[in-house]
C-alpha cells in the first residue's frame, strides 16, 4: 500500500450509482441507514429511555433489515476477508471460539443465552460496518451515529443529576456509562478538527465537553483513567499532517500548528484553571471517589472479597484447575464456587481469560494487535505525503482518533468486564472497516527509490 491521490468514491459506489441509474437513489441508501439507526438502538439504547418506544421490538426489525440487504446487495459491497487486514480473520475465530465454548461451559444457561442473542447482533455489526467499508462517506456516518448515541445517553444523565453518581439505571450503569463515553469522545473530536462549518466544529467540541462532564460525574475510576490516557495519546499527536519540505522526505517537516510540548503545557494548564474552578463544585461523593485515585493501595477493590483484586484472583486460581476455560459467560459462577459472592470479572482480560481459557485471551489481543498494526501502518504512509489533501487530512485524524478509542477502551476495560459491549465492538469494526478502506485506495509515498520525495 501507498499514499497518494484519495478517492471519496470507491468502484463500489460507482458501481451501485450504474445499478440505480442517474435519476433513482443509490439502491445501497437502504442499508445505510438501517446501520446508523442499528447502531443507535444497540449503542445509544435509545428504546430503554422514551417508554413509548420500549415495546417496540426496533432491534430485531432492523436486525432483520440488514440482514436481507446485505444478501440481497453482497456483491455489491467489497469483500470482507482480505489478506491486508488480518482482523478481520481474528475477529472471526474469537466468535467460533466462543461458540466452541460451549462445549465445556460450566453455566449451560448464560453460554447459550449470549450464543443465541448477544453474539449474533455483535456479528451482523462488526459484519455490517466492514461491508460499508467501499466509501468514506458512510465510514463518517457510522461515527456520527457514534457521537449521537453517546448523547442520547450523557444528556439525559447529566439533566436528572441531582448527586451522587451519574447515571441511566434503565440502561447503562455507572462505569458502563463511563465506558461507553470513553470510546466515543475520540470520535467526537475528530468531527470537531476536520468539520469545514464553524457551528459544526463548536457543537462538536461542546458534545465532546458533554461527554467529559458525564464520565466525571459518574465517579467511574476506571472510565477517568480511561479518559485520562487518551487524552494524552491525542494531546501528543492530534493526528493533523505537516507537509514535507520540497527536498528530502526525512528532512524536519514544515512547522505548522503547535508542537507537542506546546500543547501538553496548554493543555495541563487549562486542566489546572478548569480543575480548580470545577472541584469546588463537584458533588461530595465524586470529589471522594476522584481523591482515592491518588490512594488506591488502600482502596477496598485491594483486600476485601468483593474487591477486584480478590475476584481476579478467584477467577485465575481456578483457571489454573481448568486451563482450557469455563466456558462463555461462566464467570459469576466460577467466582460462586470459589468462595466469591457471584460477581462478574471487572476486567475485560481476566473475563476473557478465565471463559475461554488461553486460546480465547490469545485470539483477542491478537485481534487488537492486528489492529493496532494496520492502524500504525496507515498512519506512517499518511506522515509520507508531500502535500495531502483536505480529505487525506480528514481521514489522518479520524485514524488517530480511532487509535484513541482504542487506547481508551483498553485501559477502562481493565476495571470493566466491557470485552462484549455494544460500543467496543462497533470501535473494533470501524477500525477493521478503515484499514480495509485505506487499504484499497492505491495511495503512492511520493518517495523515490532512495527514500527522496518526488517533485
Amino acid at each position: 500500500m501507498g499514499i497518494g491521490r484519495n478517492r471519496s468514491a470507491t468502484a463500489v459506489a460507482r458501481k451501485s450509482t450504474r445499478y440505480a441509474g442517474p435519476k433513482k437513489r443509490n439502491p445501497l441508501r437502504g442499508l445505510f441507514w438501517a446501520t446508523y439507526i442499528l447502531i443507535v438502538l444497540t449503542v445509544g439504547r435509545i428504546v430503554d429511555i422514551v417508554p413509548v418506544l420500549s415495546s417496540l421490538p426496533l432491534v430485531k426489525i432492523a436486525l432483520l433489515y440488514v440482514v436481507f440487504a446485505l444478501m440481497v446487495y453482497w456483491k455489491l459491497l467489497p469483500a470482507v476477508v482480505a489478506a491486508d487486514n488480518p482482523a478481520v480473520k481474528w475477529a472471526m475465530a474469537f466468535a467460533i471460539w466462543i461458540v466452541v465454548s460451549f462445549s465445556f461451559s460450566i453455566w449451560l444457561g448464560p453460554s447459550r443465552d449470549f450464543i443465541l442473542v448477544q453474539l449474533p447482533i455483535l456479528s451482523v455489526i462488526v459484519l455490517l460496518i466492514c461491508k460499508l467499508s467501499g466509501d468514506w462517506e458512510p465510514l463518517k456516518k457510522i461515527y456520527l451515529s457514534l457521537v449521537i448515541s453517546a448523547l442520547i445517553q450523557a444528556v439525559p444523565g447529566l439533566l436528572a443529576f441531582s448527586g451522587g453518581r451519574l447515571a441511566l439505571n434503565a440502561t447503562y450503569d455507572t462505569n458502563e456509562l463511563a465506558y461507553m463515553l470513553d470510546g466515543i469522545i475520540p470520535a467526537a473530536l475528530a468531527f470537531a478538527m476536520t468539520e469545514a462549518s464553524r457551528k459544526r466544529r463548536m457543537f462538536f467540541f461542546g458534545a465532546t465537553g458533554i461527554m467529559i462532564v458525564a464520565i466525571i460525574l459518574t465517579g467511574s475510576r476506571g472510565g477517568i483513567f480511561g479518559l485520562l490516557f487518551s487524552g494524552a495519546f491525542i494531546v501528543l499527536d492530534p493526528g493533523r499532517l505537516r507537509p514535507h519540505a520540497a527536498g528530502v522526505s526525512r528532512a524536519p517537516p514544515r512547522k505548522v500548528g503547535m508542537s507537542a510540548k506546546t500543547r501538553i503545557v496548554l493543555v495541563l494548564a487549562a486542566c489546572a484553571v478548569i480543575g480548580a474552578v470545577a472541584w469546588p463544585q463537584l458533588p461530595k461523593e465524586t470529589k471522594e471517589r476522584l481523591a482515592s485515585m491518588l490512594s488506591l493501595g488502600s482502596d477496598y477493590n485491594i483486600d476485601e472479597k468483593e474487591g477486584r483484586v480478590q475476584i481476579w484472583k478467584r477467577g485465575l486460581i481456578a483457571l489454573a484447575e481448568r486451563p482450557i476455560g469455563f466456558g462463555i459467560g461462566s464467570y459469576p459462577m466460577v467466582d460462586y464456587k470459589n468462595g466469591g459472592l457471584f460477581y462478574t470479572a471487572h476486567n475485560s482480560l481476566v473475563l476473557v481469560t478465565v471463559e475461554l481459557g488461553p486460546v480465547g485471551i490469545v485470539i483477542y489481543l491478537t485481534l487488537l494487535a492486528c489492529l493496532w498494526r494496520g492502524l500504525a501502518r496507515i498512519r506512517r504512509l499518511q506522515k509520507q505525503l508531500r502535500e495531502p489533501s483536505d480529505l487525506q487530512q480528514q481521514q489522518a485524524v479520524f485514524c488517530r482518533m480511532l487509535q484513541a478509542s482504542l487506547v481508551a477502551n483498553f485501559v477502562a476495560g481493565m476495571f470493566l468486564s466491557a470485552t462484549y459491549y455494544y460500543g467496543h465492538w462497533v470501535n473494533i469494526a470501524l477500525a477493521m472497516a478503515f484499514i480495509a478502506f485505506m487499504n484499497r485506495q492505491k495511495l503512492e509515498p511520493n518517495l523515490d527509490a532512495n527514500g527522496l520525495v518526488r517533485r
